[in-house]
C-alpha cells in the first residue's frame, strides 16, 4: 500500500498565519463541490436560504480571480448557478447564514445526469484509504485533491512529491489501495470517469484507518462504512418504433415513439436502449431502477404497458416522420429497425414484431401524463445484467394493450426536449 502525505508548505509559517487572519471572516457555511470539466459536463448548483433571516451567498471557482456570483437571498429564496468550462476544478460556496446546497452534473452528449457530492469544510478527514477497483471499458480512477487554503499543499506518493496549488485542485492516478494522511485544508475525492462518454462520479474519501498495532506501530484500515448510494438518470442511447403495417416503416430520428393498437387494430411497439456500462462504473451493484416515459398524445384511458427484454440488436436510422402524423411512420432508412428488420434492409428479426423475452420485466400504467415502471427486483436485476454483460444489452420493447383497438399512445423519444425524454433512474453502490 502506498502512503500519501498532504502537507502545507511548512517553510512559510508567517504567510500561513497571515492567510488565516485575512481569510477567516464569520461565514456560517462553507461548502465545496468538485467540477468535472472537459467540455462534456455542466454542473448546476441549487442554493436555498433555510435560515429565518437574509443570507448573502457567494460562489467562487477555486483558482479564479474573482467570485463567480453573489446573491442576497431572503428566507426560503433559491439561487441557481451553473459551470460548463473545459477545465476541471472545484467550486466554493460561502454564506453568512444557513443554506442548503445541492449539485447535479449533466452530460452534454448523452443527456445523463447525476448527483455531485457537496462537502462541508469542517468534514475534512486527517487520514483515510482510497481503494481503486480497477479500470476497464474506458473507465479510469483517480484521487482528486482540492486545496481550500491560500498557500500550496503537497502530496507525497512514495518518493515523489506533487503540489496542489493554493485554492486549486490536482488529480492523482491510483492503482490498488492508496492510504493517505493530511495536514491542512485538503479535501479528497475518489474520481471515476469514462473518457469516451464523459460520465464521471466523485465520492468523498471516507474510509478511515483503524487502531495502531501495539507491537509494530502499524495502522490498518478500519472496516469501511456502508457505501452511500449514488444515483444517475439516463436518457436512451437509441430508440425507435415498430409499425405492424409494413416491414418498410420506421421513425428512428423522430421525436415520438408509439406503443399500443390503432383504430384499425394495427400494432405499434416502442424500442429503447440505455448504454448502462458506459455511464455506471464497472463493479457497481444496482439497488434500484425505475423508468418513466412521458406521454405526448393519447385518446385512450389508462392502459397497461409491458416492458420486455429485447433478445437481438437493432438499429436507429435517419428516418423521421415529422412531428405530426408520425403514428403512420415513414420510409425506413439504412440501419433502421422495422416490424420485420433489426437493421433495414437486410437483417431480420427471428420473429416479426421483435424478439423479446417472456415474462415482462414490469408493467406500467399511465398517470399524470407519464407511464412509470416503479423500481422492482426484476428491473434492478435487468439493469445489473446490462452492466455486467454489456454485449447482451439490447434494451427493452414496450408493448401496450394489444388486445383491442384505439389503445396506442404517443410517447416522447430521446430526440425531443430534454425535460420530456425517457428517463431511466438507477441507484447503485460501489
Amino acid at each position: 500500500m502506498a502512503v500519501v502525505y498532504i502537507l502545507k508548505d511548512m517553510n512559510r509559517p508567517c504567510v500561513v498565519l497571515l492567510a488565516l487572519l485575512v481569510t477567516l471572516p464569520a461565514f456560517a457555511v462553507e461548502r465545496y463541490v468538485p467540477l468535472q470539466g472537459g467540455g462534456t459536463s455542466v454542473t448546476r448548483l441549487s442554493m436555498v436560504n433555510v435560515s429565518k433571516g437574509r443570507a448573502t451567498v457567494s460562489v467562487e471557482v477555486l483558482g479564479a480571480s474573482a467570485a463567480a456570483g453573489t446573491w442576497t437571498l431572503e428566507a426560503g429564496e433559491r439561487a441557481e448557478w451553473s459551470y460548463g468550462d473545459a477545465a476541471p476544478g472545484a467550486v466554493e460556496v460561502r454564506a453568512d447564514a444557513r443554506i442548503a446546497v445541492t449539485a447535479t452534473a449533466h452530460c452534454v452528449s448523452s443527456g445523463a445526469s447525476r448527483k455531485v457530492p457537496v462537502v462541508d469544510r469542517r468534514d475534512v478527514r486527517d487520514e483515510g484509504l482510497a481503494a481503486s477497483r480497477g479500470s476497464g471499458g474506458g473507465w479510469k480512477e483517480a484521487l482528486f485533491a482540492v486545496n481550500t487554503g491560500d498557500v500550496p499543499a503537497f502530496v507525497a506518493v512514495g518518493e515523489r512529491w506533487l503540489e496542489v496549488p493554493a485554492r486549486g485542485t490536482r488529480s492523482i492516478d491510483i492503482d490498488g489501495a492508496l492510504g493517505f494522511r493530511a495536514l491542512g485544508d485538503v479535501l479528497l475525492f475518489h474520481h471515476t470517469s469514462n473518457e469516451r462518454t464523459g460520465a464521471a462520479f466523485f465520492r468523498p474519501v471516507t474510509q478511515a484507518l483503524g487502531p495502531t498495532n501495539k507491537r509494530r506501530a502499524v495502522r490498518f484500515p478500519a472496516a469501511a462504512p456502508p457505501p452511500e448510494p449514488e444515483t444517475v438518470v439516463l436518457a436512451p442511447s437509441k430508440d425507435n418504433t415498430l409499425y405492424e403495417d409494413s416491414d418498410e416503416l420506421s421513425n428512428g430520428a423522430g421525436i415520438h415513439m408509439f406503443a399500443g393498437a390503432t383504430a384499425g387494430r394495427a400494432l405499434r411497439r416502442a424500442l429503447l436502449a440505455f448504454d448502462v456500462a458506459a455511464q455506471i462504473p464497472p463493479g457497481a451493484r444496482i439497488t434500484r431502477a425505475s423508468l418513466v416515459l412521458r406521454v405526448s398524445l393519447t385518446i385512450a384511458g389508462p392502459e397497461p404497458a409491458h416492458l420486455h427484454n429485447v433478445l437481438a440488436d437493432w438499429g436507429e436510422g435517419a428516418s423521421n416522420a415529422g412531428s405530426s402524423g408520425d403514428g403512420q411512420g415513414t420510409e425506413a432508412q439504412p440501419g433502421d429497425a422495422t416490424w420485420g428488420h433489426t437493421f433495414f434492409p437486410d437483417r431480420m428479426w427471428a420473429r416479426a414484431g421483435g424478439d423479446f423475452a417472456e415474462p415482462a420485466d414490469g408493467t406500467g400504467v399511465e398517470a399524470n401524463g407519464a407511464v412509470t415502471w416503479d423500481s422492482s427486483a426484476a428491473l434492478a436485476a435487468r439493469v445489473q445484467s446490462w452492466l455486467d454483460h454489456p454485449a447482451a444489452n439490447f434494451g427493452w420493447i414496450v408493448r401496450g394493450n394489444e388486445s383491442t383497438q384505439r389503445t396506442a399512445k404517443r410517447l416522447h423519444s430521446r430526440e425531443g426536449a430534454a425535460a420530456s425524454r425517457p428517463a431511466l433512474t438507477i441507484e447503485f453502490t460501489r
